[in-house]
């Protein structure tokens, strides 16, 4: 396997990669993530928003827009011999967006589990989630898989939520009723993030991907999807190698769509991550984060 340079998006850095012209329907939003490891006890944790997966009407529009986040949570580990916990979740804004006037609706699709080793725990990580949005529910899923060896493991159930337990949720947690009942969410996806902020660390992320599926994927599918290679994945909608290169960062799409990624931000050299070709594995990107819930 060849060894590429990951991304780096260091604390409180707020860096991150945008693409919008979304396809509609389902789409599975998948990447590699690592913690790095700090070497001494305790060993950092930290919360990671990964993923941002938004209708943007572009200026914003209360009545249609929403945003569904993938938050990445790594507990630490405070001793030897201790268990590392990994959670990852999805959570969702509506009413407007997460990084707009949206308000938080609701967590979905938990998936806590812990590492097999701590060496998995602080080592790659390949998160996916599935969104297939609609005008009356939203169906979300979600996978984790440690390593390139590892299985995927689903979050504990599919989430199918309505849009009226969406709106109820909207009220309890303080929207007017008269905006959230002028509130449908538009039944497709148009813009994706990449990376945003951190909480207590720095965080490599790479090889990400978008493909269009609206049914839920085999384990045999995931396992495809996530072992990207340096070649690029045709069948994907996009596939971006997101690494160092030279002295910046590669935002290229290499599946051979041409659907590359835009950024404002200076991302920095990320520790270096093995990829293989044909059937090999990815790279890295670090990226900053807060806790999100209440955060505007």
């Amino acid at each position: 396997m060849a060894s590429i340079d990951s991304l780096r998006i260091e604390l409180y850095s707020y860096d991150y990669a945008i693409r919008s012209g979304l396809p509609s329907g389902g789409l599975l939003i998948s990447g590699w993530s690592k913690i790095p490891d700090p070497g001494s006890y305790p060993k950092a944790h930290d919360n990671l928003t990964y993923f941002m997966l938004s209708h943007n009407s572009g200026p914003e529009d209360i009545t249609a827009d929403w945003t569904v986040v993938n938050v990445v949570s790594q507990g630490g580990v405070t001793a030897s011999g201790q268990p590392a916990y990994f959670t990852s979740n999805l959570m969702m804004w509506g009413c407007g967006m997460r990084l707009g006037s949206g308000t938080y609706i609701n967590d979905y699709c938990l998936n806590h589990d812990v590492a097999p080793t701590e060496a998995e725990f602080y080592g790659w990580v390949w998160n996916a989630m599935q969104i297939i949005p609609g005008a009356s529910q939203f169906t979300m899923r979600h996978w984790i898989k440690f390593g390139r060896d590892g299985t995927p493991y689903k979050a504990t159930a599919d989430n199918v939520i309505s849009v009226a337990t969406m709106r109820s949720d909207l009220i309890s947690n303080g929207r007017s009723s008269g905006e959230v009942n002028a509130w449908t969410p538009a039944d497709h996806a148009s813009e994706l993030i990449i990376g945003y902020d951190a909480d207590y660390t720095d965080y490599d992320l790479t090889h990400h991907k978008i493909d269009q599926l609206s049914t839920e994927p085999s384990i045999g599918d995931l396992n495809t999807i996530a072992l990207a290679t340096a070649e690029g994945d045709s069948s994907a909608w996009a596939h971006w190698r997101f690494n160092w290169a030279g002295s910046s960062a590669n935002l290229v799409d290499i599946s051979g769509n041409s659907r590359t990624l835009s950024s404002s931000d200076t991302f920095a050299q990320g520790d270096s991550f093995d990829e293989g070709s044909a059937g090999g594995l990815a790279i890295p990107v670090i990226m900053s984060h807060r806790r999100m819930q209440g955060v505007s």
